[in-house]
């Protein structure tokens, strides 16, 4: 009996397509074989029934684009290869018995609607096999090694649970990408993945475990929002958008990892990192985690922009060895404290501690430090002591709304910008004076007050190279007559 028929001996079994395969002629066609191979055949319905003898690999585009068909069974296992897009969009396909299949082409059976695939003999695969079948639920092909090609093998097959390949050794691109129904995924022997997307958008992914890759390709976990720790102890390099919107994920492990690009781990829930490794850390990597806590960089030299962006917990980091922090790398670290002394830091970036308001991130000190980049310390309220003896260019708004600026070593400063001591309301800073006296360019402009000393307190001490005594027609510079007119500074000329 197949699906409730007497069959008659048959050993090949076709649903749905007996208005259209009239003959054993069409029917080896189909197949791709000699018609004289067929020693049996009948309709019976709409199933066709037939007994055919040896193996055969199936024709190309067999049944593509059939709606007709409901199930083919090969009670003999004599197919043996699937070449091209066999049963592609056959949207009634529910059914399947292909078990003696060794290798497949590719895109053979995208948008079916089969639920359960079983290959025990499968050893090849091509691209895209199954993509788009939305009512997938699992696969078995035990001794399956290899998927060639570029990869898309399951993706968007909403509905897969569950997948026996235990002995993949090597993944392309998309792999499982839109699985949503996924939720562990175990392959001890695979070594290489040759593609990005591998398990993109894998929303009930919970456990991985993947021991023998080196490297993480880019978006590899994206948008797994159920994924809530990661171990890989052997990977060396990360690539880009790999971990990002994975929004519960809380615990990684990569105590080899060398190499690391954009992106990685934005919009998760990690309270310690450590990357014992890393060197050079690229940007937006760890941008907007609430709870990141406490971060393990001890090689690191290079920090790029945006990496702690808007992280405001975190208060454990050492940047002792630093040489250069990018754009908006702390912006909103509200609770980052005092970094020590950062012997080794030349280069800065805009806004790079922006809103760090921690009344623990109160003493700034960059020694070799020549280039104050705008908006350094831009509102960061709890700044007292800022030490910058080497700088030679104060930035637009680096000391903007920083009300408890006390003392400032800036005696090399040749130049500042505008809105240096200023503030979104009013108040008095406690800074009594503004040493620089080899500064000869307030702002951008001479004969206009720019705000550069709004909120300095009356008597302020300001000394500036002389030039600026008459560089405003002869009249000194605009930000120099509005702090004397206002606050009755004492400017200091030096030749």
């Amino acid at each position: 009996m197949i699906f409730g028929r007497d069959y008659k001996g048959a050993n090949t079994i076709i649903g749905g397509v007996g208005a259209t395969i009239t003959t054993a002629a069409l029917l080896a066609t189909k197949l791709g074989i000699a018609a004289s191979r067929i020693t049996f055949f009948e309709v019976s319905g709409l199933e066709v029934r037939a007994t055919i003898t040896g193996t055969y690999t199936m024709a190309q585009q067999a049944f593509r684009n059939n709606t007709e068909i409901t199930y083919f069974k090969d009670e003999d296992n004599l197919c043996i290869a699937l070449t091209n897009y066999s049963f592609q969009n056959c949207t009634s396909f529910t059914e399947c018995k292909l078990e003696g299949v060794v290798s497949m082409a590719e895109g053979n059976f995208n948008n079916c609607r089969v639920k359960n695939f079983n290959f025990p003999n499968l050893k090849n695969v091509g691209n895209q096999p199954f993509w788009g079948n939305p009512e997938m639920l699992s696969f078995n092909a035990p001794v399956l090694d290899n998927f060639y090609g570029s990869g898309n093998f399951f993706t968007n097959c909403t509905k897969l649970v569950t997948v026996n390949t235990p002995l993949i050794n090597k993944l392309g691109g998309s792999h499982f990408s839109g699985c949503s129904s996924l939720v562990s995924v175990s392959y001890p022997n695979l070594v290489t993945i040759t593609g990005n997307s591998t398990f993109l958008s894998c929303t009930s992914l919970v456990s991985v475990s993947l021991p023998l890759i080196t490297s993480i390709v880019a978006q590899m976990f994206r948008s797994c929002s159920k994924l809530l720790n990661v171990s890989f102890p052997n990977v060396t390099s990360i690539s880009y958008n790999t971990f990002t919107d994975c929004t519960l994920l809380n615990s990684i492990y990569f105590p080899e990892v060398t190499t690391i690009d954009t992106s990685n781990f934005n919009n998760t829930r990690l309270v310690n990192v450590s990357l014992p490794k890393i060197v050079n850390l690229n940007t937006f990597n760890f941008r907007n985690i609430q709870t990141l806590v406490t971060v393990d960089l001890p090689l690191v030299k290079n920090i790029g922009q945006y990496s702690f962006d808007n992280c405001p917990n975190l208060e454990n980091i050492s940047l002792s060895g630093v040489s250069t922090i990018g754009d908006y790398a702390f912006r909103g670290c509200a609770k980052l404290p005092n970094l020590g002394t950062l012997n080794y830091l030349v280069t800065v970036g805009i806004n790079a501690f922006d809103s760090c308001s921690s009344v623990n991130f109160n003493i700034v000190d960059f020694p070799i430090l020549q280039n104050v980049p705008n908006y350094m310390l831009f509102n960061c309220i709890n700044v007292k002591n800022v030490n910058l003896p080497l700088a030679n260019r104060l930035g637009d708004y680096s000391f903007f709304n920083c009300p408890q600026l006390t003392t400032l070593n800036t005696q090399e400063v040749t130049s500042v910008g505008i809105n240096l001591f200023s503030s979104f309301g009013a108040y008095t800073m406690p800074l009594n004076s503004f040493y620089a006296p080899k500064c000869a360019v307030l702002g951008n402009t001479v004969n206009t007050d720019e705000q550069v000393f709004r909120r300095v307190k009356n008597g302020f001490q300001i000394t500036v190279k002389s030039s600026l005594a008459t560089v405003n027609a002869g009249a000194p510079d605009a930000d120099l007559v509005w702090a004397t007119t206002n606050k009755a500074a004492v400017i200091n000329y030096v030749p």
